[in-house]
């Protein structure tokens, strides 16, 4: 949580100061651009043609990704019949348990059963999230130019020819972007975005809220008083970082429940500093 408050204002500074940059050169570049290349419509068609060649190019990408997607998903759907009816058929077979107590345990018994889990939960995600033409409509036009071409275009030697007319272009382009693909973006995802099941990302957090209290609380058995709330905070940072090596949870219910975890270290942070100067705590002091 402290990470993410640090480091988008430093994102937003230094964004920021590019395009002020921008705003502060585009007077001389207009000008420029009048005077050697008798006005500046080519500086808008090359700016167009440019973000029009970016969004094909984008275009090329996506759509053989998501065909091999659905090409990976149908392939693991057959994968899991087999294993279905393979664990079907040992059920039946070893109802008393007798098989599997027999077989021998050790790494690759255990490699085999998290392959396994993984390969259910990758599976269960992509049933319950699949990737189709809806999503490459949002990948296709969440794809905007910004700081990043500004500043590449900065970076051009000052010796180059038509400088300002390449560095114009990145500015109309990044600013057409920007007002047309940011503004319409909202519209585009509350569109074509698939939808997603509130109440299952619900059901998933509590199970993992659950999971992670029922491993704290075994973790600060015979822990004394005063370092139980550290031992609490370390077991259940470590059972979220196992949670989400096994890929059953959703990324958002495992950020909210990292932040949820963050925010009560906070607290209890802000409470020790409380009793030990005898006042309110100042966050910054922590």
């Amino acid at each position: 949580m402290s990470d993410k408050h640090t480091w988008k204002p430093v994102e937003l500074v230094l964004e920021g100061t590019i395009f002020l940059m921008m705003g502060l050169q585009v007077t001389s570049l207009i000008e420029d651009v009048n005077h050697n290349h008798e006005g500046f419509t080519l500086a808008i068609g090359g700016a167009l043609g440019a973000l029009a060649l970016v969004v094909f190019i984008r275009a090329a990408f996506i759509v053989p990704v998501l065909w091999q997607l659905r090409r990976v998903f149908a392939r693991s759907s057959r994968v899991k019949e087999r294993l279905d009816d393979f664990r079907t058929a040992f059920a039946e077979a070893d109802s008393d348990g007798s098989i599997l107590s027999a077989l021998p345990t050790g790494k690759r018994r255990e490699r085999f059963a998290r392959r396994t889990k993984r390969f259910y939960a990758d599976y269960n995600y992509y049933n319950a999230q699949p990737l189709g033409k809806g999503a490459g409509v949002v990948l296709l036009w969440s794809g905007m130019r910004g700081a990043i071409t500004l500043a590449a275009a900065q970076t051009l030697p000052v010796d180059t020819p038509h400088r300002s007319l390449l560095v114009l272009i990145a500015f109309i382009a990044a600013t057409v972007s920007l007002l047309v693909q940011g503004l319409s973006l909202p519209a585009v995802i509350s569109r074509f975005a698939p939808k997603r099941n509130v109440n299952a990302l619900a059901a998933q957090e509590g199970r993992l809220v659950a999971r992670l209290r029922e491993v704290a609380d075994a973790a600060v058995t015979d822990t004394p008083a005063p370092k139980r709330a550290q031992k609490r905070a370390q077991a259940q940072y470590a059972e979220l970082l196992k949670a989400r090596t096994e890929g059953f949870y959703d990324s958002e219910v495992l950020q909210r429940v990292l932040m949820r975890i963050d925010a009560e270290q906070l607290y209890r942070s802000l409470r020790r500093e409380e009793q030990r100067s005898g006042g309110p705590a100042q966050i910054g002091a922590v």
